[in-house]
């Protein structure tokens, strides 16, 4: 009986992780988002998890994964869980925009000029 209950225990967690998938966002651009289980849980664990996956369906096309943008919202605990998105692009070996990537976090606060 233990061992039932600590199966269900388990499922029962697993169940609350998600991913998106990987979405097609553009000409050879695509988003995957990450959330995780528990509110205290690493949100560089879920960002590797999504590079893999963005990897891994670059590596099926022949082409390598190049990184776009990562957006993070850490876990409240109690409130909200933590979540990652993560930008990137399937580019071939020849391909001028495939380079060392410079990642920078997007701004929590966007300012536009209405004077234009």
């Amino acid at each position: 009986m233990y061992k039932f209950y600590s199966l269900f225990f388990i499922l029962i967690l697993s169940g609350c992780a998600s991913s998106s998938g990987i979405i097609p966002i553009g000409p050879d651009t695509y988003m995957i988002s990450e959330q995780g289980w528990i509110s205290t849980q690493s949100t560089g664990e879920l960002k590797a998890t999504a590079y893999k996956k963005a990897g891994k369906y670059c590596i099926k096309q022949n082409k390598s994964v190049m990184p776009v943008s990562t957006n993070t919202i850490q876990g409240v605990i109690g409130r909200s869980y933590p979540e990652v998105e993560v930008q990137f692009m399937c580019l071939t070996e020849k391909d001028i925009e495939l380079k060392r990537p410079k990642l920078q976090p997007l701004p929590d606060v966007r300012i536009e000029d209405s004077r234009k």
